[in-house]
């Protein structure tokens, strides 16, 4: 059986592509720009389709850059945030405590401002609100499948996570922990 070495080929496909580290931050990134998300029009004072490039111009690079297929591609800024592009263009946000496996978070520093950033949604719904507060706001508007809650607005779908008290079983003590905004 033959070997393949796989190295030439991988240092002759990154000549041609591009290095992605070249998108990712060494240090820490002092991000602003709006509190909210709007998830008709954007994130944080960006408008959806605003390119990669536009979105680094005003938040920095990000500490991490993935493929996530071959239109989808998402900017990790610290443990909390991924912002996702879709041909190259903001399309969603992805918010929760530690984005990755939280043994994976344990070993990041937080690196950016955004990890210190409270998120909170042009509705009023943010980060740490309790259910009985999102079901006020909502009403019926709130939906649900087997394991997710959500709301649907005339351009996005929005997920909201919610963390209960291990024991607890009503809605007075659950409380969001994260969101995820994507366009339809």
């Amino acid at each position: 059986m033959k070997a393949i070495h796989l190295l030439p080929l991988l240092v002759a496909a990154s000549t041609f592509a591009g290095d992605v580290r070249d998108k990712v931050a060494a240090t820490a990134t002092d991000t602003a720009g709006e509190e909210r998300i709007t998830p008709d029009t954007g994130i944080y004072g960006m408008p959806y389709g605003a390119s990669e490039d536009a979105f680094i111009a005003k938040f920095g690079k990000p500490t991490g850059y993935f493929r996530i297929t071959d239109t989808v591609s998402g900017m990790l800024y610290g443990k909390s945030h991924v912002f996702f592009f879709t041909n190259g263009g903001l399309s969603g946000v992805r918010v929760t405590h530690d984005v990755f496996d939280w043994r994976i978070a344990n070993a990041m520093p937080k690196s950016t401002t955004l990890d210190l950033r409270a998120w909170q949604l042009d509705n009023g719904i943010r980060d740490g609100m309790s259910l009985v507060e999102v079901k006020r706001i909502l009403g019926d508007r709130l939906s649900a499948d087997r394991y997710h809650k959500f709301y649907l607005t005339d351009r996005a779908r929005v997920d909201l996570d919610f963390m209960r008290t291990v024991g607890k079983e009503g809605d007075e003590d659950a409380t969001v922990y994260g969101v995820f905004v994507k366009l339809k």
